[in-house]
């Protein structure tokens, strides 16, 4: 038995841990609101655990710290702020309670031990009696929304007794948007939990409610079960599998076509594909008609999701997914709410048909709004090759762009994120000082200058090649792993979402705006928002169709619309070739 205690230190010194099925547990002590949080820690076995319950939240700034005590090692601990008033709102008043907690039970400083939890994590939960999932303390009318959930999933008397109102989709909207639904992990953590609860302040809601809410969403959405009917089916596996190879390109739905069957989804609508395998048919024909169909059932704004140009078919209309095509690109610059009441509404939100329609020569022609032209452009980020131009992008911005500066630093805690940061992540900061310090790094590790930022990223450009062993400089892609992984993800938005794209500076009827475009944009192509679509897209003037355009690719603008959008805009209809 391998043991890792040879570097333990600290409050772990008491506790190290076995390389083997060995993990700990904390014992929170009993104690009232106000009093300090203490703890035992226990090492356990997960041949033969205690029972506990493990712990699903966000660490939450890595600079906003509190403090715990360690009983047996007499030692205090630094966590975060949100750690700890998640221990806090979990304590019971007069008796302990057994916990995994990955920031406490791990020692984060020991990556050998780091490493060898992570392995054991699934375990980990599945062995939990429940999983508890803390969002938060309430705030604003969270305590309505957990009513409604609970309310939606079990209503009072069956309808008899007084029952939930549900809150208005704004404040249903913005509780969604609280960090936890945002990390990558959750979906580990509750998807092996015997049974798991949902915590937000004094409401708890079990998990299962929540899952019933995703199911009103889609059925208030459209009034049916999108995700059950073959076609949603098919479009899902499609881009499941689209990173795999296929030496004939039809085969790319061809070879998946038995497996959307509804004897693998009991509750599936029973409406069959009507697809049929014709090798005969070129590939941009089969998959044309394939499009065509899918629009049948899923939004255009799904299938144009999917479109990820260049295409490698020949004479493939512009808007057709080529599923030869495996790109992140696109999914990146997807918004974290469709920005649908500022754009022009989809029409199914309304119940109205869509009015979007396709030509005998499948040209589409959809509704639509110009945003803007692209007046200027910077050069390509190319992760792989270890660029990323931050500081040609930041000259770029306009200086309204940078407020309150673009020299971000470790005291402007209370700093909103600016339009730039904003941009870098297409709109997704969930940890501000993250990205203050990921846009630091990438300076440091561009110029070669240090900067001053949270040491919780790697802080040196030089590692060893795992093949030759010899001092290399370390990839752009690694600079952020090793550190917790809620901010690794964090951090590397920035990077995924500017990998393959330039930085634009757009005129919009003569004011500037900033924003995100393929690397296939040049300077003039226009960007455009199509009805019920939630990716503005860049498109270029068709040069054998006067009038048509081809779409470039997607692109993320700040602030999604042209001033006076909300108050009423010029409609008018694109056709897409």
């Amino acid at each position: 038995m391998t043991s890792s205690n040879t570097t333990t230190t600290g409050p772990y010194a008491s506790s190290p841990l076995a390389l083997d099925n060995s993990f700990r547990l904390l014992e929170l002590q009993p104690g009232q609101p106000e009093e300090p949080v203490k703890i035992r820690l226990l090492n356990s076995h997960l041949d033969n655990p205690p029972p506990y319950e493990a712990l699903s939240y966000t660490w939450g700034d890595p600079a906003l710290e509190a403090s715990i005590h360690i009983i047996d090692g007499q030692a205090e601990m630094s966590i975060t702020s949100n750690c700890r008033a998640a221990l806090t709102r979990l304590r019971r008043p007069d008796s302990a309670r057994t916990l995994w907690v990955d920031s406490i039970c791990i020692n984060q400083s020991m990556v050998q031990e780091r490493n060898h939890q992570l392995r054991l994590m699934t375990r980990i939960y599945r062995h939990a009696s429940q999983v508890l999932v803390y969002i938060g303390e309430s705030h604003g009318e969270s305590d309505a929304v957990m009513s409604w959930i609970r309310e939606l999933d079990a209503p009072s008397d069956y309808g008899q007794g007084p029952s939930s109102v549900q809150p208005d989709t704004k404040v249903i909207k913005q509780f969604f948007e609280r960090p936890w639904f945002h990390r990558v992990w959750v979906l580990q953590e509750v998807a092996f939990a015997k049974q798991a609860i949902v915590i937000c302040g004094k409401q708890e809601v079990e998990w299962t409610s929540f899952l019933q809410v995703r199911q009103w969403l889609y059925s208030s959405y459209r009034n049916r079960k999108l995700h059950l009917l073959p076609y949603s089916r098919l479009h899902r596996m499609l881009e499941e599998t689209r990173i795999c190879q296929a030496t004939d390109p039809r085969d790319k739905l061809y070879a998946i076509l038995s497996l959307v069957d509804a004897q693998h989804h009991p509750e599936a609508l029973h409406k069959p594909l009507d697809i049929t395998v014709d090798y005969d048919l070129s590939v941009n024909r089969v998959y044309t008609d394939l499009a065509i169909t899918l629009l049948s059932e899923i939004t255009l704004d799904n299938l144009l999701a999917s479109v990820s140009p260049p295409s490698a078919t020949s004479g493939l209309p512009s808007w057709i997914p080529d599923w030869r095509v495996y790109s992140l690109h696109n999914s990146t610059l997807r918004w974290p709410y469709h920005p649908k009441d500022v754009f022009i509404k989809d029409p199914g939100e309304l119940g109205l048909p869509p009015r979007w329609s396709i030509s005998e020569t499948d040209e589409l022609s959809t509704p639509a709004v110009l945003i803007g032209t692209i007046s200027s452009l910077g050069s390509v980020a190319s992760i792989s090759d270890n660029y990323l131009p931050l500081e040609e992008w930041a000259s770029m911005a306009p200086t309204k762009f940078h407020e309150p500066r673009f020299s971000y630093t470790i005291s402007d805690q209370d700093q909103q994120a600016t339009p730039f940061m904003k941009t870098l992540t297409a709109n997704k900061v969930v940890y501000l000082q993250v990205v203050h310090d990921a846009l630091l790094r990438i300076q440091e590790y561009n110029t070669g200058e240090r900067l001053p930022f949270q040491e919780y990223y790697n802080i040196t450009n030089e590692w060893l090649e795992p093949e030759t062993g010899e001092v290399a400089t370390l990839p752009l892609r690694e600079i952020f792993k090793g550190t917790f992984p809620s901010y690794e993800v964090q951090a590397e938005r920035v990077l995924n979402v500017c990998d393959g794209k330039r930085f634009a500076v757009f005129d919009m009827d003569g004011e500037e705006n900033i924003g995100m475009v393929p690397a296939d944009a040049e300077v003039g192509h226009q960007i455009w928002a199509l009805e019920g679509v939630g990716m503005p897209f860049v498109c270029r003037r068709d040069t054998n169709n006067d009038g048509f355009v081809r779409l470039v690719g997607a692109s993320y603008v700040h602030g999604a619309m042209p001033r006076g959008t909300k108050g009423g805009v010029h409609v008018q209809m694109l056709t897409v070739v």
